[in-house]
């Protein structure tokens, strides 16, 4: 079982490594795929920009500062020209080399003659990025290629930004590129806290996984402990009982007794009692040891066993008062002999030990649609709302002075649900302090012709509940 829980458990901590490594990559991917679209669309719309930009100056400086550009009569060399720069000629080889030497070109010019001024090409790329659908604000750079040397800008903090485009070649003479940076958009700072986040979760579910395993290994090493106790247990126990229950019958056996009748008698009710807390102890260990219950229905006298009950608590508690009532027309209900007593002595020994000096315990038992019914009530110290619902809980005492001064673990009433469960019936409680409590109990009947109706109960958690 133990090396099965720790193939169980490197499996789950393997599929969940696997599922965040994937879902990792995916998110770096997916991420770095929306990255490249948003360089590649705002390089090509600044692109677009610079060349409306450079065509509206050129009409501009055409008339200001006699701006002139041609391809010869061959169409082999782009000619220029304007105020103080003598004309040159260029070769040629496509008309895209044309239109990108007029953009060049108009660059230069105005640069030359005109304040480069950044911010009118800053102004008519936020224009087209909005047109776009990209919100994002963009800072521009000029810097010499060769020297990389940042010749204008329109912010002081645009080398910190994380996202550039492609450097576009400004001017033919000055050789010049222009930058655009951007801030990290928000989809993209998203991924990244959205994988911080899957970190975090990994974590966490791997701690939580070892302190799992040590607590599963603490309980299995508890469990082991228990069950050697267990052992003991019921080597200790067994063996004294059953010589007690030999001896006591030797007694009593022995012609030449100077017993009276009224020893001899109580000395047989020990022996019942001990052969029944003998048969007690096997059956509880046996439900300990397999977590089930066994429940054995047979007929059962129920006068006699109410008689024996009261015989015995007047001989060993008589101060206290224990009634016991049958409903007419009920003989031998089917019912399971050992954890039935359990259940009476259980409920009535608690009825006499927090009753005071002069404990009250009344017992009743009916049959009512196919259903057995046992109520137990007394007159002692009551149970508080608040106390109610974890009485049944194992080890817990009321926290009352007085209940604390009795002997007890906390125990027999965790046990009597346990056995209520297993019969597939309720137990009910109705309590007021100071005056008493009242457990009924309820288990399903069976019809009358059947002769023994086996039940496995399923063993109960520590808080009570099914197991």
């Amino acid at each position: 079982m133990k090396k099965i829980l720790k193939i169980i458990g490197y499996l789950s901590l393997f599929s969940l490594v696997c599922v965040f490594v994937g879902h990792a990559f995916w998110a770096f991917h997916f991420r770095n795929i929306k990255l490249n679209e948003f360089q590649a669309s705002a390089n090509y719309i600044l692109r677009s920009t610079v060349d409306d930009f450079f065509s509206e100056k050129a009409t501009e400086l055409y008339a200001n500062v006699n701006l002139c550009y041609c391809l010869d009569s061959n169409k082999t060399n782009f000619k220029y020209s304007y105020n103080n720069k003598e004309k040159k000629s260029v070769h040629v080889c496509s008309m895209d080399m044309v239109h990108r030497l007029r953009s060049q070109i108009t660059y230069d010019c105005w640069v030359y003659n005109i304040r480069m001024n950044i911010e009118d090409i800053s102004a008519s790329y936020k224009k087209l990025l909005r047109e776009k659908g990209i919100i994002e604000t963009p800072y521009l750079m000029i810097r010499d290629s060769v020297s990389n040397k940042i010749l204008c800008c329109n912010a002081a903090e645009c080398q910190s930004k994380v996202i550039e485009t492609i450097p576009i070649d400004l001017g033919y003479d000055y050789k010049h590129q222009l930058i655009a940076s951007f801030e990290e958009p928000s989809l993209f700072q998203t991924f990244k806290n959205l994988l911080w986040l899957e970190l975090v979760f990994f974590v966490s579910f791997l701690l939580c996984m070892i302190c799992q395993w040590h607590f599963i290994n603490k309980t299995w090493q508890s469990a082991r402990v228990q069950t050697m106790s267990i052992a003991h247990f019921e080597h200790e126990m067994k063996k004294p009982l059953a010589t007690m229950i030999s001896a006591i019958s030797g007694i009593i056996s022995r012609q030449e007794s100077l017993l009276s009748e009224r020893d001899t008698l109580r000395l047989s009710m020990v022996r019942a009692r001990l052969r029944k807390m003998s048969d007690i102890t096997d059956t509880m260990l046996t439900g300990i040891k397999t977590s089930r219950l066994l429940i054995e229905r047979k007929p059962m006298d129920i006068h006699e066993e109410m008689d024996l009950l009261v015989e015995m608590y007047m001989m060993l508690k008589p101060r206290a008062k224990v009634e016991t009532i049958v409903d007419e027309g009920i003989s031998k209900p089917l019912l399971d002999d050992t954890y039935f007593e359990f259940l009476l002595v259980n409920l009535v020994d608690n009825g006499i030990k927090y009753g005071g000096e002069a404990p009250v315990v009344k017992v009743h038992f009916a049959e009512e649609n196919n259903k057995y019914i046992l109520t137990v009530e007394d007159n002692g110290i009551g149970i508080a709302i608040s106390e109610q619902k974890h009485i049944f809980k194992q080890f817990y005492r009321i926290r009352d002075e007085r209940v604390q001064r009795t002997t007890g673990f906390g125990l027999g009433l965790a046990f009597v649900r346990k056995v209520v469960k297993a019969y597939g019936g309720e137990i009910k409680l109705q309590s007021t302090l100071g005056k008493g409590s009242k457990f009924t109990i309820i288990l399903p009947g069976n019809d009358e012709n059947s002769k023994s109706i086996v039940c496995r109960g399923r063993s109960t958690d520590s808080n009570g509940s099914d197991g």
